[in-house]
């Protein structure tokens, strides 16, 4: 009971998950929105953020680190969504010490679409 008691006390980010869906456009063709898949709650750790100076650009990377209950299936062309910030998911695995969770590693998206670094 402490154990679970601890991940509930370190879960404590609501956030978003959105999926893509598959559609058909007013031509026919396939296209793919993204819709809410479920709310979660997560605990979210910064990992990395550097700097490169590129020519008169500057380009920025930060990822985190989204650990969550292992009941949700999660792949890649996912995205999470917290505070009006989008974390596109780059990987997930599941956590060995803890099996009820995983670790799900996104890279911060900026405000205009924009992913930070390449």
């Amino acid at each position: 009971m402490g154990r679970q008691r601890n991940l509930a006390g370190r879960l404590k980010n609501l956030t978003e998950l959105y999926t893509r869906e598959k559609t058909v456009n007013d031509y026919g063709e396939d296209s793919y929105i993204y819709k809410l898949y479920c709310r979660v709650w997560a605990e979210i750790i910064p990992q990395r953020g550097s700097e490169e100076k590129v020519a008169i650009d500057v380009r920025q990377s930060v990822t985190h680190k989204f650990i969550i209950r292992n009941h949700i299936k999660i792949t890649n062309d996912m995205y999470f969504m917290f505070k009006g910030q989008k974390y596109n998911v780059l990987y997930y695995m599941p956590h060995y010490a803890d099996r009820d969770i995983i670790e799900v590693y996104c890279k911060l998206v900026t405000e205009d679409g924009e992913s930070y670094g390449i």
